[in-house]
């Protein structure tokens, strides 16, 4: 039987992440990563084209080598190459540092694989697949099933909640407060707000009930037009 993976989102922000390969496989990881805000690094003898659009990758032309992989402590490291022994030795150098190492080649080999992903406009909601590696176009069906799918509305729900998290933080120093607003947050009472109203309704909805926190009084209370 075999173990299932554990999935898990990274915050990769500002994070050093290192790519040994500079095909179209090396490509199309760094441009999965652009938009994590990561710092990516590629080392390859050769460079797709594609690369040279790609203005915040730091591309260093060699043969790599274990001094690449000491270089800086790697959040992640792909081994994307078409050689097996380079891939090999990415993976072996990459363990002896503590680093993860997803195997572009032979995803199974690996630490971990990134699957088949969608995200939305906003950066709000990530779809994310995974078959352990038995069929990433499989996977990537999925992916696209799943996201034809996705309401419009729960989008734009998450986009507003990205907005209101911080302020109840901010605003609300009693954490059951902030557990009871995230909450109505997530309830159905906003979501019929939202489709009934769109985002003015929701918001105003949201203003209320924290003005009703932050004065100390019952989130039931009837509004003056209420």
């Amino acid at each position: 039987m075999n173990s299932a993976s554990y999935p898990i989102f990274l915050d990769l922000q500002r994070k050093p992440i290192l790519i040994v390969g500079g095909g179209s496989v090396g490509l199309r990881k760094a441009r999965g990563l652009i938009s994590t805000g990561a710092r990516i690094t590629v080392v390859s003898v050769d460079f797709a084209e594609g690369f040279s659009d790609l203005t915040d990758v730091e591309c260093i032309t060699a043969a790599y080598a274990a001094t690449h992989m000491s270089r800086k402590m790697w959040r992640l490291v792909f081994a994307a190459t078409n050689h097996r022994s380079v891939n090999d030795q990415v993976q072996k150098h990459a363990a002896a540092h503590g680093i993860l190492c997803c195997r572009c080649d032979e995803p199974e080999l690996g630490d971990f694989s990134g699957g088949a992903t969608w995200v939305s406009e906003s950066r709000q909601i990530t779809i994310a697949v995974g078959t352990s590696g038995a069929s990433p176009l499989l996977a990537a069906r999925i992916r696209d099933s799943a996201a034809a799918a996705v309401d419009p509305v729960l989008v734009t729900w998450a986009e507003l909640m990205s907005g209101w998290r911080p302020r109840i933080r901010k605003e609300l120093g009693s954490i059951e407060w902030r557990r009871e607003l995230f909450m109505r947050t997530a309830s159905e009472e906003m979501e019929s707000a939202l489709r009934a109203g769109g985002k003015k309704a929701a918001e105003a909805l949201f203003e209320q009930w924290l003005g009703a926190l932050c004065n100390r009084t019952p989130l039931n209370t009837p509004t003056k037009n209420g």
